[in-house]
């Protein structure tokens, strides 16, 4: 019989890792391959990314461990407010926050359709209408400011500060992936 303290409700870390395991083991390559996928967990309110690193981690180490068939160390980040439902919410929040308004609570965002329209409630409880424009160059503009490019890189090998080249979103330091070719 089931019992409620069995259940738990598992990190975004775990999440990534388990998806990481997954993937690899459809692919036979867990165990004695050497060779690894990664792995990205694009979810509603967060994004996972999750790899086996060639580079000594400070933070964002996980290791696997199953049985003795495999025994990886993996960096894994959970980036909370990046997945598809709530990236789009803070996207939408930024038009309204960064551009004027076309009309009284009815404002235009170029990550939109031309001619859709959407009701959207902003993060002060106001009701506003967002209306798509279909403007590639400014919607990757505007998204690009989701990405926090410009936060401080503290995390990193040696302790050294990095630029925002070695990090991947909102500061954190993601080493540098692995490359090789596929399986067939």
């Amino acid at each position: 019989m089931f019992q409620d303290s069995w259940a738990r409700v598992i990190s975004g870390e775990e999440e990534g890792v388990y998806g990481w395991i997954t993937v690899n083991y459809v692919n036979g390559l867990l165990g004695e391959t050497g060779q690894t996928l990664g792995a990205l967990d694009l979810g509603g309110a967060s994004t996972q990314i999750t790899y086996k690193a060639s580079v000594d981690l400070l933070s964002n180490l996980y290791n696997v461990q199953l049985g003795s068939a495999l025994n990886e160390d993996v960096y894994t980040h959970s980036f909370l407010y990046f997945g598809s439902n709530e990236a789009g919410r803070r996207a939408k929040q930024l038009t309204v926050d960064h551009t004027s308004p076309v009309a009284p609570g009815v404002y235009s965002s170029p990550c939109f359709y031309s001619g859709s329209s959407q009701s959207f409630t902003t993060m002060q409880g106001q009701t506003v209408t967002i209306r798509g424009s279909g403007d590639y160059a400014s919607c990757r503009a505007l998204l690009y400011n989701l990405l926090a490019k410009d936060a401080l890189c503290l995390t990193a090998p040696n302790g050294r500060i990095h630029t925002n080249e070695t990090c991947s979103i909102a500061g954190v330091y993601q080493p540098p992936l692995f490359v090789s070719s596929m399986p067939q």
